[in-house]
């Protein structure tokens, strides 16, 4: 239908299409026949508060089916349950928000809940959303593969998941040449990895990179295999975590050897600091774990310095693994 209206002495032509996804499944109990959603010319996805149905698999699988008709925008009016992976397709551009106060998207049965994997495709969390997953999970709640982009928004959250697979980040694997996560804000907390070479955050590897801003809180994860971070894992040639900003904190490592640390655990790749702060010590924000509680460099480097233009320029001295807190401001250790 179409509806032709003046805005601020504007006129506007916005086209409706009813969304019909009975099809898709019902997640939770509710839901039934009909249509649960309107996408609007200007690629809105709008939920009709109906809950029991799979709106985010429908929502993406529309997108893929019309990449040309975004970038989409997923707002969310109501909780829901979702029992399997959405697949971001080439071309899509998709934002997932809550509207009218938080929302949140639980996962139940086993594996992720986004994959984001290959070039010209992303996926943006914006504000009032959370992503939580649940105990006995094997997945991070959102795995981005090579080439592919996620960027977390302040008040966006990712929260409970609790993963048994090795060499994977129980609330966002950041995994393959050209993988980029932007962390703009939000946060990442109270998500376990049991297994090894893991984090229990965000795991960064295969060339992959990770950029943490200002308001960015990684905060309460644990790990409990050897090889792991608490917060963040960093491995492999090639890959990068820049801090320019942000916290991370209260994370834990409980694995049984001395290779782990609470806070970020360097395994190889490049970890930048520019400013930013990794709590150790013994104080309530502290990372903990059996031995270097806040950075663990076991390969790799570990620096601080300044970025301009994008180039980052290393201090005279590296960081080194250490139980101490980490505070770095405008490219100067504190």
């Amino acid at each position: 239908m179409k509806n032709t209206f003046k805005l601020f002495g504007i006129i506007a032509v916005i086209v409706v299409i009813g969304l019909s996804f009975a099809s898709c499944g019902d997640n939770g109990g509710g839901g039934g026949g009909g249509s649960v959603g309107e996408l609007l010319a200007d690629g809105v996805i709008v939920d009709l508060n109906l809950e029991g149905t799979n709106l985010v698999a429908a929502a993406v699988a529309h997108a893929n089916s019309n990449p040309e008709a975004g970038p989409f925008v997923l707002r969310l009016r109501s909780n829901l349950m979702v029992d399997a992976a959405a697949t971001i397709g080439e071309g899509v551009h998709l934002t997932v928000e809550g509207i009218g106060g938080r929302r949140r998207i639980t996962r139940s049965g086993n594996g992720n809940m986004f994959i984001v994997n290959g070039a010209n495709r992303s996926l943006t969390l914006g504000g009032n959303i959370t992503l939580a997953g649940h105990d006995g999970n094997t997945l991070a709640l959102i795995n981005v593969g090579t080439a592919g982009t996620l960027t977390m928004n302040t008040g966006a959250w990712i929260t409970g998941n609790t993963i048994s697979a090795a060499n994977q980040g129980a609330g966002v694997s950041v995994i393959g040449a050209g993988a980029t996560f932007t962390m703009n804000g939000g946060e990442i907390f109270d998500n376990t990895a049991t297994s090894a070479t893991t984090g229990g955050g965000v795991r960064v590897g295969n060339g992959a990179s990770f950029v943490m801003h200002a308001g960015a809180v990684i905060w309460e994860n644990t790990t409990g295999g050897n090889n792991s971070g608490g917060g963040v894992l960093l491995v492999d040639a090639g890959s990068t975590f820049t801090m320019l900003g942000g916290e991370i904190r209260g994370n834990e490592a409980t694995g049984p050897t001395n290779n782990n640390a609470g806070g970020v655990r360097v395994g190889n790749g490049a970890f930048q600091v520019v400013t930013g702060v990794i709590y150790g010590g013994t104080g309530a924000n502290a990372n903990s774990g059996v031995t270097n509680d806040a950075l663990l460099v076991d390969g790799g480097t570990a620096q601080f310095g300044t970025m301009v233009g994008g180039v980052f320029t290393p201090g005279a001295a590296s960081l080194n693994s250490t139980n101490n807190t980490i505070r770095v401001v405008n490219g100067a250790l504190q």
